[in-house]
């Protein structure tokens, strides 16, 4: 049944659901965004919806139960010649650069996704097209089908569209279309807009959240050891770098850190003969599925990481729904999404930033962070070892999924939502 003409389907409002389709261009689980995307299709299938979802994959990767039916859209360099691109330029797999596209390579790509939506479109019928990054594959999407599209940012594809002038105006025109905007954060919300010459009252904040039945507080054994936990990839621009001088600085007996994670290439193996070169009790876990990574979680201490920038950080999120102490750097938009009360419990410490790029032992400031990160983890470490632990939790719905994903569905089903004829039609004009 559809609703007035001229204007998206608002099944809601009548105790019905929305057929919702999700495209994301990589991998679905490695990354924050992939961990989100999955996150919203959730706790949008508990709230009653049918999804479909169409993603990025390597021809050497196994595709992921992301929740809901999907379409794994596959390259390899035997067949396509090219893999993956991944809106961070170091992924924690093999992928090529946003910024390295060649024209051949877009078409490819483009071809093959735009294959993948069409037919989820014609198959699915959805009322809206969820477009996780405001980046090509979701200019895709608008352009090239007549269903509503609602665009995710997650912040590394803010950062794809400073670095490269032709992607932002193709973009830019790509998306002048979409009925909503969701961002992670208020300090992205003019930055958005202005990238894109979208209108702001047409855009939202989502932010991002953790889900309770997975992350909540355990009880870590009193200390020794002082379990410090770091979860991302590993590359110079997570800081582990600094993260490591700092760790060298404290009294080498009774702690260990553990990082859940992977990398690739040189880059890694620098970082891994570093921590050894410095003789640090470091434990390499690899990459951690959801529940392990909250079991390591409830065993630890502190949860650590001084990247150099986030978007907006959900395993910060998450460590904090395990009820873990933080220390993190000030990046804006987790400062101005997190409730203060994390911040006023002492649950959380923010670290003075001094670049929001890699820097290294030669920079006149690397040293400097280094101090600052030592002094924040040897105040944590204190305060542990004097009381046996560190760990707590805010009470809040404000960062669960649950809560945040019910916001979205709000706007969704809003009629000032916009236009669309919610068809689940596809345009010819490729």
């Amino acid at each position: 049944m559809h609703g007035e003409p001229g204007f998206v389907v608002y099944r809601l409002y009548e105790g019905e659901s929305m057929r919702l389709l999700h495209v994301l261009g990589q991998h679905p689980a490695k990354t924050g965004s992939g961990t989100s995307t999955r996150a919203v299709i959730r706790e949008l299938k508990k709230r009653g919806h049918p999804q479909f979802a169409v993603y990025g994959l390597n021809a050497d990767q196994e595709p992921v139960d992301v929740g809901c039916a999907y379409e794994a859209v596959v390259f390899s360099e035997e067949k396509d010649g090219q893999l993956l691109f991944g809106m961070s330029d170091t992924m924690p797999y093999d992928s090529l650069r946003f910024c390295d596209m060649t024209a051949g390579q877009y078409k490819r790509w483009a071809r093959k996704f735009l294959r993948a939506i069409r037919r989820a479109v014609q198959a699915f019928a959805p009322d809206v097209i969820i477009g996780h990054h405001l980046h090509l594959l979701t200019a895709l999407a608008e352009k090239y089908t007549d269903v509503p599209v609602v665009g995710v940012c997650h912040g590394t594809d803010l950062a794809q569209l400073r670095r490269n002038a032709v992607h932002r105006a193709h973009v830019r025109k790509g998306l002048a279309g979409l009925r909503l905007i969701v961002t992670n954060s208020p300090t992205q919300v003019e930055e958005v807009a202005a990238l894109l010459a979208y209108p702001k009252e047409r855009i939202r904040v989502l932010g991002g959240g953790y889900d309770p039945a997975v992350f909540y507080p355990g009880t870590p054994p009193a200390p020794p050891p002082y379990e410090i936990v770091y979860a991302g990839k590993i590359s110079e621009h997570k800081g582990l770098r600094p993260l490591y001088h700092a760790l060298a600085r404290l009294p080498q007996d009774g702690w260990r850190l553990t990082v859940a994670g992977t990398g690739e290439g040189e880059e890694t193996e620098r970082i891994v003969a570093l921590g050894e070169a410095l003789r640090l009790p470091i434990r390499y876990a690899g990459f951690l599925e959801q529940e392990a990574l909250a079991s390591l979680y409830r065993r630890s201490h502190l949860f650590v990481l001084p990247s150099f920038a986030e978007g907006l950080s959900l395993a910060t999120l998450e460590a904090l729904g395990a009820g873990l102490s933080c220390v993190v750097m000030d990046w804006p938009n987790l400062c101005a999404f997190l409730p203060q009360a994390f911040s006023l419990a002492g649950q959380i410490t923010f670290v003075e930033r001094v670049a929001d790029q890699p820097i290294d032992a030669s920079h006149p400031d690397f040293f400097v962070l280094v101090d600052r990160l030592q002094e924040a983890i040897g105040k944590n470490r204190s305060k542990v070892f004097s009381s046996g632990s560190s760990t707590g939790i805010i009470p809040t719905d404000e960062i669960t999924w649950a809560g945040r994903v019910a916001c979205l569905e709000s706007w969704i089903t809003d009629p000032a939502f916009g236009k669309g004829n919610g068809k689940g039609e596809t345009k010819n004009n490729e």
